[in-house]
């Protein structure tokens, strides 16, 4: 993972106060490929984490987000709450990838 990743997360468990529950940071073209992640995911280049979080904790993670720099904020909290996450990266902007930008899934 990018140091300035990692100081942003850091930044990000201590304005969330709350724990983080990564379920998916730095992926291989492999296992990116394996899960259906993007072709040019910002995971490849360890500049993202997905987080396992949902309901009011993922309204304050968004927040916290925001607050912390984060460039790139996915959310997804549809289905069983197990399979709820957020996603959070500092992606550069490109022709495709407008920045700052929040999506859902």
């Amino acid at each position: 993972m990018e140091q300035e990743f990692m100081r942003k997360m850091v930044n990000l468990r201590l304005a969330a106060k709350q724990p983080l529950i990564i379920t998916s940071g730095f992926r291989c073209e492999k296992h990116n490929k394996a899960v259906g992640g993007a072709s040019h995911s910002p995971h490849l280049e360890g500049l993202a984490a997905d987080i396992k979080v949902y309901g009011a904790n993922a309204l304050r993670l968004v927040g916290a987000a925001e607050f912390c720099g984060f460039s790139g904020i996915g959310i997804s909290q549809r289905g069983d709450w197990s399979s709820r996450f957020i996603h959070i990266d500092i992606a550069k902007e490109t022709e495709n990838r407008p920045r700052p930008w929040i999506w859902s899934y």
